[in-house]
């Protein structure tokens, strides 16, 4: 009953996962109109959602006909959440507040607050320069991705996935990733998704795939140090220059995801001083600390919690050295202590490792 429970738990998250993020798109849509969609007008984010819904599609229709639900229902929740919802949907609201923004900008006004979900952040609160002329595509992209992807989910979640097929007729009754057609009038009738193999893109889903890593890194670095998400962070990257060349390209989507400048990227980057770091593949990342939090009072609250969990790692010891309480307590109280001690131990040296960043040299 329990699992059954938490099944139950985990899809109705999946559902307003689903539907935040569509709403979010939703609201975005004025102005639209159907059009091809050019190769010179997509971005970064556009050809690898492209490339990754394609992928997916064809993934999702061989588990299908092989009977494999398990895997299907994975792989799509998977691409849904993760790739859809968490990072296409996030990267492109720079583009869809474009001319919104610059229009209350321009009469000194921000828009009506209302009810926002986690994908619906004000569209004008973000003071940087917006991009030219990028909106349309965006919504493009976007429709065609949601009409797409409805068709793919709707055999799993019939009923919102049909909701949200006739919000999206009443805005978008013309829309398509290749060329714009009318919409079916149900996503029940409505084709089954069968898209170019050519959008496949191996190269770019593994360039993007080091983006995300990067974003989490920051993400990391500012959970660690207590740093706020509004604190603006500069970041630092050694790597090969075409690695350079790849976070140069999306340099923006740091400063958008993640309130970070990317500084520097390259071989000849040298660590700055009282800096975190993290390790990459085919890279390594240093974000300073100075000015993004107190290093002194940091320091001193690192150096007495190693100080605590020291304490307890004597005390541990000590007991997995004492031989009766070894050969005479139960084994799982044993192996308990065993698992603190290793525990506390890891501990110990990630905190090392922290002092070592917030070293001045």
């Amino acid at each position: 009953a329990r699992v059954v429970s938490e099944r139950f738990e985990y899809g109705q998250k999946f559902c307003n996962k689903l539907w935040n993020a569509c709403r979010f798109a939703l609201l975005n849509l004025e102005g639209y109109s159907p059009a091809p969609i050019e190769e010179s007008d997509l971005h970064l984010e556009d050809r690898w959602i492209l490339s990754r819904l394609s992928t997916v599609s064809e993934e999702l229709t061989t588990l299908l006909t092989r009977y494999q639900f398990d895997a299907a229902t994975r792989a799509l929740r998977d691409f849904t959440w993760n790739e859809f919802c968490d990072w296409y949907v996030e990267m492109i609201k720079p583009r869809l507040r474009e001319e919104s923004s610059q229009e209350s900008r321009d009469k000194g006004q921000g828009p009506e607050d209302g009810n926002k979900s986690d994908s619906e952040s004000s569209p004008t609160s973000d003071p940087r320069p917006l991009p030219s002329g990028t909106r349309p595509a965006a919504q493009r992209v976007l429709v065609g991705v949601m009409d797409q992807l409805l068709r793919m989910l709707h055999p799993f979640t019939p009923f919102i996935t049909e909701d949200l097929w006739h919000r999206l007729n009443e805005i978008a009754p013309e829309r398509g990733l290749l060329q714009p057609e009318p919409a079916a009038e149900n996503v029940m009738i409505a084709p089954w998704p069968e898209l170019p193999k050519d959008w496949q893109n191996e190269s770019l889903e593994s360039r993007f795939e080091r983006l995300q890593d990067t974003i989490v890194a920051v993400r990391n670095v500012r959970a660690v140090y207590n740093i706020g998400p509004t604190t603006p962070l500069t970041l630092h990257v050694r790597c090969p220059e075409n690695v350079a060349a790849d976070m140069n390209e999306v340099s923006e989507q740091f400063d958008n995801l993640a309130k970070t400048v990317l500084q520097a990227a390259g071989a000849d980057v040298q660590r700055p001083p009282v800096s975190a770091s993290f390790a990459l593949a085919d890279a390594d990342g240093f974000i300073p600390l100075e000015g993004a939090m107190d290093v002194d009072a940091e320091r001193k609250r690192l150096e007495k919690k190693l100080e605590e969990i020291q304490g307890f790692i004597k005390g541990h010891e000590k007991k997995l050295s004492n031989e009766n309480f070894v050969n005479k307590a139960p084994d799982h109280v044993v192996n308990d202590v065993r698992e603190t001690l290793a525990n506390l131990k890891s501990q110990e040296e990630s905190i090392q490792e922290m002092l070592r960043q917030l070293k001045r040299d």
